[in-house]
């Protein structure tokens, strides 16, 4: 699992806010047929803000699915994913990898807000094509279950 860049001894946490004019997919009215090349798992809230304990049973439901979208046991302590919670929803993206060729991405770049430090690494992006670098960091559409 390190190899995807997760580990239970390192985590971080990253606040940002997204530019007025992006809407993050699972805002999108047409996100059920939205081509996101990766797999993730999607809790809607309702209207009220959630509970710390609604907080965290999503979690780790959502987790449950990520576990088993990279056949991982349920009982595993580690499980490489991302998390992207806002006040209407929380997304969990499980990870296989934490770069292809060295394009990398964290939560906000997996959820199309990719950030590269140099104009080699837009290179790379734009040659190695953002869906594919992104369903080859988290589990491809496409990709078997197991």
């Amino acid at each position: 699992m390190e190899a995807a860049g997760s580990s239970r001894v390192h985590k971080h946490l990253q606040l940002f806010t997204h530019p007025a004019d992006f809407t993050l997919f699972p805002d999108r009215p047409d996100a059920h047929a939205a081509k996101i090349p990766f797999r993730y798992f999607l809790r809607r809230f309702g209207s009220a803000t959630p509970s710390a304990q609604l907080l965290l049973d999503a979690y780790n439901s959502l987790l449950a699915e990520a576990k088993q979208a990279l056949g991982v046991s349920v009982e595993a302590s580690a499980c490489p994913h991302n998390v992207v919670l806002v006040k209407e929803w929380m997304l969990v993206i499980p990870r296989r990898r934490s770069n292809v060729d060295g394009a990398s991405a964290n939560g906000a770049g997996m959820m199309g807000m990719v950030w590269v430090t140099d104009e080699e690494r837009l290179q790379q992006w734009k040659a190695l094509g953002p869906a594919w670098i992104l369903s080859q960091l988290g589990v491809a559409c496409d990709e078997a279950t197991s």
